[in-house]
């Protein structure tokens, strides 16, 4: 229904419709010290959003440098065709042929071979030293 009013210069005037509009609003000084202090939570929200950001992509540049890691391991087992695997070695001392070899378990491959040192020809040969000279070499205690 609309309301007959009249405004400061005498006119007669007549509101046909009222609705509400965002329109600026001076702040008394008790509401700027909310906004402020608003503001200055708003600061500090952001920073630790900022900061948690960085750690996440840091968390994820590591993630990422293992599956880059993964990765690069797989392309060359398939490029290769064989992969590393704990496998059964024996050491081995040809006593005949005066050397020291690993041979595969699996597969009988001898994986390394070199000459036997003289301290272990010796330790190989059994040799039996004397009841006298061990005790001379504080080996043993004499018997009482």
């Amino acid at each position: 229904m609309p309301k007959r009013t009249t405004d400061t210069e005498h006119h007669e005037v007549i509101t046909v419709k009222t609705e509400v509009k965002e329109l600026p609003v001076k702040l008394q000084e008790h509401e700027l010290l909310d906004r402020a202090a608003h503001l200055a939570d708003c600061h500090a929200q952001l920073a630790e959003h900022d900061e948690h950001s960085k750690n996440v992509r840091k968390e994820l540049a590591k993630g990422r440098s293992a599956i880059e890691l993964r990765r690069a391991i797989l392309s060359g087992v398939v490029k290769n065709k064989e992969e590393l695997r704990d496998i059964r070695v024996a050491h081995q001392t040809d006593l005949t042929a005066r050397v020291f070899r690993e041979v595969r378990e699996d597969t009988g491959e001898i994986i390394s071979e070199r000459p036997l040192r003289p301290e272990e020809m010796q330790r190989k040969l059994g040799l039996v030293i004397p009841l006298g000279a061990q005790v001379e070499h504080g080996e043993i205690e004499k018997p009482k």
